[in-house]
């Protein structure tokens, strides 16, 4: 599916925190310094600038890849982005050591990359990695603009295309990625950063000792020439072999920069150092880089292609189980089973324990109390007032602020939906398990039945899982194919449970007719966790609420995922002598007449169909009969000779 480069563009924007968003506009008929405007968004008026874009045809068109606090382009006012960013220039961004999440190509051969990652990244931080792959040196601070994906390059003639080369990159951890990027060492191999006293360390030995007084101790006279000094530090600061932003940050807070005051003062600055960069031909000379063209390899010496790690260097970590052995936190559980059955009621009444923060009933033992926590169903079928709400309430949800039913459809293979679902579910709500049921609709255009199909629509939320820390449940019902082993049983490809970590199947106790059981079918982190029973009970009517109902737990049970498989096998080519059996019940405790709304409710509790129930009425010669007016109407199930009284 093609996608608006510009939404796409607004998507990155929409990952950072900040209350406004910059999109600058340079009109290249124009002659400097009236020809730049900044233009601000606010958060909620993000969906504006696709539209905002389109109308600056014959412009050259950027973007603030960052939010700010307030509507200034200032670093000040900057708010920390969860994404990397780099003007790669003439890098081939295929040979850089992290490969971007996001990559544009700004103009033929150059390139802008930006690598998503869980949480903000530090300004210090984005300037290591440009160092680090290579990239321009001066396009790593903070209020730096880049171009706009789907806009055109008014500097060269043929006015090139803005493009996405591709945006389905890795994301990152920054913990990892902070492991990975080498400190930025100055010539005597001491690490720098991007303070202004750290640039004044690097270079100090190289300044003259008038500069070092008025950059240390700056004395304003009154008679003398601001601008003229000020042109002057700069162009001692650019001989010493300072870039762009260095020269800028160790300026910007001196006396003697009489821009620092003024609305475009950041603009005005930088046009200044841009003319002396313009007049002196070098790069940092204290500040190391790789050089734009392709990297010499014979001078990476003690770098390596793979990330050789040894285990003693290695932390132990244990998998954080919400429910041991069989719900993770950061990973992907499957729920299998037949419609009908009960699986959502049984994954929703698991919910319900996250959300108040209890254990469920067979692991008493565990030691402390969980903190309760935020759950999303998603659930496109159930009711959320007449299903959902009332299931919830009969099996004693506490904390009702924690479950959250998304009932929009979404698709996985969707850019937009993906990165909603990462910025408004996970870390917007601060959601830690997210429910899937059933996962099918959710695929988008993907094969059910490709296994690599299937894969590539699922990879993205198993590492948003990782990424987050958010336990991923996802449900489908079982194939009709009378599969003999529990593995292969799932509707569609195998890639289903080639990508989850733990699967589980729910089905039917062999033994008792009421009871479902929950079975491990595979773990690839633990032990498998141990077979467990449930039946759900209905509840008695009140006043106001009525087809109540309630999962009750029936403790631990002897039978594999395969065992209850081959049960509910059978089960399906004998629903009606099923639902004989139930109406036979009924007619022992009730007498020959029973009430039929009493009887679909006992059914739906055991997941017995209306059809069911009518094609087993009809082979025990029974019939439905209507009595009563009004308020007393209620409808029979009586044998065939009874009459209408």
């Amino acid at each position: 599916m093609k996608r608006d480069p510009v939404k796409a563009a607004v998507t990155l924007l929409r990952r950072s925190p900040g209350d406004v968003f910059c999109i600058s506009v340079k009109n290249p008929a124009k002659p400097a310094p009236g020809n730049w405007k900044d233009h601000f968004f606010k958060r909620s008026e993000l969906h504006k600038i696709p539209a905002f874009v389109k109308k600056q045809r014959g412009k050259d068109v950027y973007m603030c890849p960052h939010g700010f606090s307030k509507p200034r382009r200032h670093k000040d006012n900057a708010k920390a982005p969860h994404l990397f960013f780099a003007d790669l220039d003439e890098c081939n961004p295929r040979e850089l050591p992290i490969k971007p999440t996001v990559l544009i190509e700004s103009s033929p051969g150059r390139y802008v990359g930006y690598w998503y990652t869980d949480e903000p990244v530090p300004e210090e931080l984005n300037r290591r990695l440009t160092y680090f792959v290579g990239a321009d040196p001066s396009g790593w601070d903070w209020s730096q603009v880049l171009r706009m994906p789907g806009t055109r390059n008014h500097k060269y003639d043929n006015k090139p295309l803005v493009r996405i080369v591709w945006r389905d990159g890795p994301r990152y951890q920054l913990k990892r990625l902070e492991k990975m990027i080498p400190e930025i060492e100055t010539d005597d191999k001491r690490p720098t950063g991007g303070k202004a006293q750290d640039i004044y360390n690097a270079y100090e030995n190289d300044l003259s000792r008038r500069l070092r007084r008025e950059l240390i101790e700056p004395k304003i006279d009154r008679t003398a020439d601001r601008s003229k000094v000020l042109w002057w530090m700069i162009q001692e600061c650019v001989e010493a072999g300072m870039t762009k932003n260095e020269v800028f940050t160790l300026l910007w807070d001196n006396e003697w920069n009489k821009f620092r005051d003024r609305r475009n003062g950041e603009r005005m600055l930088e046009r200044q150092i841009d003319k002396a960069l313009g007049q002196h031909v070098g790069g940092s000379k204290k500040l190391k880089s790789k050089p734009k063209t392709q990297r010499d390899k014979s001078k990476d010496k003690g770098k390596s292609f793979f990330n050789v790690i040894t285990m003693d260097q290695v932390k132990e970590e244990q998998h954080q189980w919400l429910v041991e052995n069989m719900i993770a936190l950061g990973e992907v559980t499957l729920f299998e089973g037949d419609p009908g059955v009960g699986k959502s009621y049984f994954l929703m009444w698991l919910a319900i324990h996250f959300c108040d923060g209890k254990y469920v009933p067979w692991e008493k033992d565990r030691h402390g109390s969980p903190e309760p926590i935020k759950v999303v169903y998603c659930d496109t079928e159930n009711s959320m007032g007449t299903v959902t709400k009332s299931r919830l309430i009969d099996n004693g949800l506490k904390n009702q602020m924690n479950y959250i039913q998304l009932q929009e459809y979404f698709s996985l293979k969707d850019e937009d939906h993906l990165d909603a679902l990462e910025q408004e579910i996970i870390v917007g709500l601060g959601a830690k398990v997210i429910f899937i049921d059933p996962i099918n609709p959710y695929l988008g255009d993907a094969d059910n039945y490709n296994a690599k199909d299937v894969q590539q629509a699922l990879q993205d939320l198993k590492s948003l899982a990782r990424l987050h820390g958010v336990a991923i449940v996802l449900v489908r019902h079982l194939n009709k194919s009378k599969a003999v082993k529990a593995l292969y049983a799932g509707g569609g490809s195998i890639g289903f449970a080639g990508l989850a970590r733990v699967v589980a199947t729910i089905g039917w106790h062999p033994d008792e007719p009421n009871t479902r059981v929950v079975a491990c079918t595979k773990n690839n982190l633990s032990m498998p966790f141990g077979s467990i029973g449930y039946s759900i009970e209905p509840l008695p009517d009140t006043m106001k609420r009525k087809n109540r109902s309630k999962l009750i737990y029936e403790g631990r049970v002897d039978f594999t995922s395969d065992d209850i498989l081959a049960t509910t096998n059978v089960k399906d080519d004998n629903s009606v002598d099923i639902a004989a059996d139930l109406i036979r019940e009924r007619m022992q405790a009730e007498g020959e007449e029973i009430n039929y709304h009493s009887l679909l409710k006992a059914g739906d509790a055991r997941s017995i169909s209306e059809k069911s129930i009518k094609k087993a009425a009809v082979e025990l010669g029974l019939r439905r009969l209507i009595r009563g007016r009004g308020k007393t109407r209620e409808t029979l199930l009586v044998p065939q000779r009874s009459s209408d009284e």
